[in-house]
């Protein structure tokens, strides 16, 4: 982890090109819970984890992300 000039910390991931077709945002209908990200991103998810100061968003049988609590907007559940 490192930190920008205005001190806020900033994560990096390495991905390679052979995993990235499998790394992406779920569309399907359901997929009920709703990550809204600060900046108008969102993430669709079966499942999510708390962990302190992250949320772990499963993406599919075996990918899964990491957010900050302070980088989420809201997160809503659809029936």
């Amino acid at each position: 982890m490192t930190e920008s000039n205005s001190g806020a910390p900033k994560s990096y991931a390495i991905i390679a090109m052979d995993d990235a077709d499998s790394i992406r945002a779920s569309t399907s209908e359901t997929d009920s819970i709703r990550i809204k990200l600060l900046g108008g991103s969102e993430l669709r998810c079966k499942e999510f984890g708390l962990n302190g100061e992250t949320v772990t968003v499963k993406l599919g049988t075996a990918s899964r992300i990491e957010v900050r609590w302070d980088q989420i907007e809201s997160i809503t559940f659809a029936q």
